[in-house]
């Protein structure tokens, strides 16, 4: 979508409908995308419970364990 974008702005330039209909076709996309992702990734969780544990620590030379 972005060549397709930017092929149009070096035609016609940045300040035509055109230009302007593709970046919000562009950006509505993007967006769907991210709540199709979103929507199957709490499907998923939601499918069967399962224990589900998430941390993020970092461990030291010393083997103690930081945020």
């Amino acid at each position: 979508m972005e060549l397709l974008k930017a092929r149009q702005a070096v035609l016609h330039g940045k300040e035509t409908t055109s230009y302007a209909t593709g970046s919000t076709i562009a950006a509505s996309l993007e967006i769907l995308g991210l709540l199709l992702f979103v929507y199957a990734l709490m499907s998923y969780e939601t499918s069967e419970p399962r224990d589900l544990r998430l941390s993020i620590w970092q461990l030291t030379a010393g083997g103690t364990r930081i945020w």
